[in-house]
């Protein structure tokens, strides 16, 4: 079907120009840093280090179990990118922005509703991705998560549209025939137009493009929402049980297998959404009556300009001294050190 392409072009614009977190400038150049082979851990952490809020994010989030099952205590963002490495640090910080984006919106009844389905199907297919060997999981958790960016974008801005598709979506119109009806394109392919002008992610690209021939990746990713979506209708239902046999084949796992991991999935979705704040769209996630989740509040190890830190970091730069004798990052551990601890500007 036909594309207004100058319509796309505008929306896109309108929404690069908007001051929304999930495109501001640290992420920008965090996406650029990870993609670059020539990039240090040095220069990551500093464009880290400028955004304090996202530096107490990342520090927290880098101190739960989900991120750092060995419970090394993490002071630095040096230290989180060496431990944790480079792609699971910009999962992170696109999840910090991306939940911040959403949670704040005055569309709240869709944006969370789009959030919710995005965490648990971006938790599925990392969880499956690591089952079947895949070597860089954290790229299908962020495509999944940014599947359908286009759509909750669209709910951010959309104040004068939305009422209009929402109210045909609701009489059982098709919903790309009235979103090209309305804005002169469809949602997805708004997704598409900002993964690209973003390069928020290779393997979602791929799965976007339409007529591309999908990979097992890609499929993963498709799957993984249909069954965010399924779940809403009953775990039990035919439309998850379907859903089941699709990522057996795909993984050649027995079905009863998948289901075990895919029950698991769901408690720690959960906690993932806890732990990034996503409190509301939490409640969203289909919920399993044979398991409850018990969501503890996580501890917040960065507390700004604590003098207890600096000892922390001493302490961090000493263990360094022994496992990697790397004197641009123990410089840097100890500008971090300097800045956070003491509080210098």
């Amino acid at each position: 079907m036909n594309i207004n392409k100058e319509n796309l072009t505008l929306w896109a614009e309108r929404v690069n120009q908007a001051d929304l977190p999930i495109f501001n400038r640290t992420i920008h150049e965090i996406i650029s840093l990870s993609e670059d082979d020539a990039s240090s851990v040095g220069q990551m952490a500093r464009v880290v280090l400028h955004d304090t809020t996202m530096t107490a994010r990342v520090l927290k989030l880098a101190n739960t179990i989900y991120y750092n099952p060995g419970n090394q205590k993490i002071n630095t963002v040096s230290r989180a990118i060496v431990l944790l490495g480079v792609n699971s640090i910009r999962t992170l910080c696109l999840t910090v922005a991306l939940v911040d984006t959403f949670v704040r919106s005055s569309n709240r009844k869709f944006l969370l509703r789009e959030l919710a389905r995005s965490l648990h199907a971006a938790t599925q297919a990392r969880s499956f991705a690591e089952l079947m060997n895949n070597t860089t999981p954290e790229e299908v958790f962020v495509a999944s998560l940014l599947y359908h960016l286009g759509d909750m974008v669209f709910w951010c801005f959309a104040e004068n549209e939305a009422p209009l598709i929402d109210t045909a979506i609701k009489k059982g119109v098709d919903r790309e025939t009235v979103e090209r009806e309305v804005l002169g394109f469809s949602l997805p392919e708004l997704t598409e137009k900002l993964v690209k002008d973003w390069r928020l992610s290779d393997l979602l690209e791929k799965t976007l493009e339409p007529g591309n021939q999908k990979t097992k990746w890609s499929k993963l990713v498709i799957q993984c929402h249909e069954l965010a979506v399924a779940a809403e209708k009953g775990w039990e239902g035919p439309e998850v049980q379907k859903i089941i046999a699709d990522i057996a084949k795909l993984s050649g796992m027995s079905a009863s297998t998948v289901r075990k991991f895919m029950y698991e999935n769901v408690v720690q979705s959960a906690r993932i959404s806890h732990q990034y704040g996503a409190e509301e769209a939490l409640k969203l996630i289909p919920p399993l009556k044979s398991r409850s989740v018990t969501l503890s509040p996580d501890e917040d190890v960065h507390q700004e300009y604590n003098p207890s830190l600096q000892l922390d970091i001493l302490r961090e730069i000493s263990s360094l001294l022994f496992e990697k004798r790397d004197f641009i990052l123990l410089m840097g551990m100890v500008l971090e050190g300097i800045y956070r601890g003491i509080g210098m500007d």
